[in-house]
């Protein structure tokens, strides 16, 4: 039942793609586990470390997983350890192709930060994403069970622990962090 979700969600995944205007992101000329869309920050003001302030309106790059690709990556994957560094290689190795991204596109003077929205949070600090509480209770909550399927299809069980162990956030970096990132890389 499950190879089946996938099937049907992966041939739907395309018209999603194109109805939210999602960018490839590339990884050595091609695509990576990162899709990308550009929205306005609508929530308060938020500081991010480097000082970067972002403010209602500002231009934010929002990265979504791939998750029909990378759900389909992972099930070779039995570990959830083995599953949770996957992920993680999987997202830093995608990362030098967002700051050429973001580097070669006619908005880039005018992206303020990437934003991302996910329940898996570990790990992301040493990409140089800062996590922030979502504080629009009926946003994390849309979010949260938005999120549900895609952990269940991954993971293949949902328990109470699930619930109380990954909270939905948002993940934030500013753009100077990411080209800096990258030309330190290159």
């Amino acid at each position: 039942m499950k190879k089946f979700v996938i099937n049907v969600w992966g041939k739907l995944d395309i018209y999603y793609a194109k109805l939210m205007g999602l960018y490839s992101i590339k990884k050595n000329g091609e695509d990576s586990i990162i899709r990308a869309r550009f929205v306005k920050h609508w929530g308060s003001d938020i500081t991010l470390k480097d000082g970067t302030i972002i403010k209602k309106n500002d231009l934010l790059l929002k990265i979504h997983i791939h998750n029909v690709k990378f759900i389909k990556e992972l099930s070779t994957i039995n570990s959830p350890i083995r599953k949770g560094m996957h992920a993680y290689k999987e997202v830093e190795q995608a990362m030098p192709g967002l700051a050429d991204f973001i580097e070669s596109h006619p908005k880039c003077e005018t992206i303020k930060a990437v934003v991302g929205v996910t329940m898996l949070t570990k790990g992301t600090y040493r990409l140089g994403f800062e996590e922030k509480i979502i504080t629009n209770v009926c946003y994390r909550w849309m979010k949260y069970l938005s999120q549900v399927p895609i952990y269940y299809l991954s993971n293949g069980c949902i328990n109470k622990k699930m619930f109380q162990k990954n909270r939905v956030k948002f993940l934030l970096q500013s753009k100077e962090s990411i080209l800096n990132k990258s030309k330190l890389a290159s």
